[in-house]
């Protein structure tokens, strides 16, 4: 008897692994569906290098508030004091009229806390001379730990099929 009952619970644990491995976990590298339909992460190499070199200036600036040169409005979102910077992807949109004053939701390789609100930073990427233009709205966080933002009308037509690009701040 006990060996029949060390049998089926070993085997029990075993369909529980095997039910835990199929269960399929969330890509938080991925874009919701919604998104994906009008959204679009820039992977090229001018974009890849376009991320880096806005990367390195903001790691060499004293302050993240030196280079975004929005402090005051970061800090009227997530308060006063330091904040990291964990996230800069290049993207573009295609249908500015369509994401108008619809909630977007961003997901990230770095999970941020439900109910967290992050400044979310839109930066409009012009010649190739000129420094990148930053605005702040703000960003909430769900339950699964994407960051939800309303863009308005004016900032996504300035986009739309151009480069730009989205960061975190956050406490």
């Amino acid at each position: 008897m006990k060996k029949f009952l060390a049998l089926l619970v070993a085997l029990t644990m075993m369909l529980t692994a095997v039910s835990a491995l199929a269960t399929s976990s969330i890509d938080v590298t991925d874009l919701t569906e919604e998104e994906t339909e009008f959204t679009t992460i820039l992977d090229d190499e001018e974009s890849i290098a376009l991320v880096n070199d806005e990367l390195t200036k903001l790691t060499e600036a004293e302050d993240p508030n030196d280079y975004f040169k929005k402090g005051d409005e970061i800090a009227a979102i997530i308060g006063e004091g330091p904040y990291n910077v964990f996230e800069m992807v290049a993207f573009t949109i295609s249908d500015a009229e369509a994401l108008a004053g619809r909630d977007l939701e961003w997901s990230f390789a770095t999970s941020y806390e439900e109910g967290t609100v992050v400044a979310v930073l839109i930066g409009i990427v012009g010649e190739a001379d000129e420094e990148i233009e930053w605005n702040v709205y703000e960003g909430t966080v769900d339950e699964l730990g994407h960051v939800h933002v309303t863009l308005d009308a004016e900032i996504l037509e300035q986009i739309e099929d151009g480069t730009a690009l989205i960061a975190i701040a956050s406490k």
